[in-house]
């Protein structure tokens, strides 16, 4: 008897401090966009069966979609890559709403568009260009991730702008050579201006950087080859000159609007 005394103290004991139960999850942040790099707070706030609610603080198992777009440490989340991204806290057998934050990519006021699915990108010739600046999306990127210079970027960016209208109606091969000659005059003004641009760049140097991820499919290439072809046997007596008013970008190194 003593025995069956003593068990039925433990689970009444076992009961009686237990403390309320878990009901529900609630996950806030307090901003719904963040640049890369930049960091969010998040609130976990637990329902409880009797009615109250308070904060969690830990103890908390955080699922982020897509994995790799944020770390979170605590209740800091810090943006790594951009993406739509959802978030849910689970704490104990309960999971919260899914919490949308939108990640994004953004240098000197120029957000970036997001990386094209690259079998759709490499589909079509001129690929995919949300933004509409005539440099394909995926180029875009990886220039503002190969160059930290404003100068590098937006020499880069006008090169890859030019060759994108080059290759885009071969007819007009003729027309569009003066884009060619716009980015020359541009370096060579780049090359007065800045000893160290001098020293590292020359016009075939920076064409052959860009065109590495420009025509990265045969059909582009192609189509570069098709382009040079209409020039066959041409001479081009042009004298170009270094003129700063050829740089088609901002001190930020961002295209103007063309």
């Amino acid at each position: 008897m003593k025995k069956i005394m003593l068990f039925l103290s433990v689970i009444m004991g076992q009961i009686l401090f237990a403390g309320p139960q878990l009901a529900g999850l609630a996950l806030e942040s307090n901003t719904t966009a963040i640049n890369l790099g930049e960091s969010a707070l998040l609130t976990v706030s637990a329902a409880y069966a009797d009615g109250h609610t308070e904060e969690i603080t830990d103890k908390i198992v955080w699922e982020i979609t897509p994995a790799d777009s944020a770390e979170i440490k605590g209740n800091i989340l810090t943006a790594q890559k951009d993406a739509q991204v959802n978030i849910k806290a689970k704490v104990e057998n309960l999971v919260s709403d899914a919490l949308v934050l939108d990640i994004y990519w953004e240098v000197n006021g120029h957000k970036l568009p997001p990386e094209p699915d690259k079998t759709l990108n490499d589909s079509t010739l001129l690929g995919i260009d949300v933004n509409h600046n005539d440099v394909r999306d995926d180029v875009e990127r990886w220039i503002y991730k190969t160059y930290d210079h404003p100068i590098e970027r937006g020499i880069m960016l006008q090169n890859a702008h030019r060759l994108q209208i080059q290759i885009s109606d071969i007819s007009k091969a003729h027309q569009y050579v003066k884009l060619s000659n716009k980015s020359l005059s541009c370096e060579y003004y780049l090359e007065e201006a800045y000893e160290w641009f001098k020293t590292k760049y020359e016009y075939t140097i920076t064409s052959k950087e860009v065109k590495k991820i420009q025509f990265n499919t045969l059909k582009r290439h192609m189509a570069y080859e098709r382009y040079n072809a209409e020039f066959n046997g041409e001479i081009f007596d042009e004298i170009i000159e270094a003129n700063k008013e050829n740089c088609l970008f901002d001190e930020n190194g961002t295209l103007k609007d063309l």
